[in-house]
């Protein structure tokens, strides 16, 4: 199983960028030899390329160096599995945004139909990459996040 990189799926050539997320075929890469459809664990790994896009796109551009986010809940339903050369959609939008942090969702759709093979969620948080504290990033990072803010699907 290979192209679950952010550098490796910018380069690859059956994707698309859009505003909140990226479009295009399961490659043949995505798939556990032997198997015929994307293991949850790739999916994971592909949302999580999903979210550095995300924060290279939405957050980095604003943020001070020493700031950084991580994960404190993570929540995902796979809701069927995802065959190997189908055309899909992997989304994210923006939940909620707070002075310390945000939650945002991932969708993994048919590009085609909009119907749901996963849906995944995080609670993002920031902190001071010295001291490992809780903090709140620039205002123009928060700003900039609201942006992207809808109802949870």
């Amino acid at each position: 199983m290979g192209c679950t990189t952010l550098q490796s799926l910018l380069t690859f050539e059956k994707l698309s960028y859009s505003e909140t997320g990226f479009i295009g075929k399961v490659p043949a890469c995505w798939i556990v030899e032997g198997e015929n459809r994307v293991s949850y664990t790739a999916l994971i790994r592909i949302v999580e390329c999903c979210r550095e896009y995300h924060w290279q796109k939405d957050v980095k551009p604003n943020l001070i160096s020493s700031i950084d986010s991580t994960v404190k809940k993570f929540e995902g339903e796979f809701v069927k599995p995802l065959p190997l050369e189908k055309d899909i959609c992997v989304l994210y939008n923006i939940l909620e945004v707070r002075n310390r942090g945000y939650s945002i969702q991932f969708r993994i759709l048919d590009a085609l139909t909009n119907e749901i093979y996963a849906m995944l969620s995080l609670v993002c948080v920031f902190y001071d990459l010295h001291t490992g504290e809780v903090v709140s990033p620039p205002v123009e990072v928060l700003d900039n996040l609201r942006k992207f803010t809808q109802k949870p699907i």
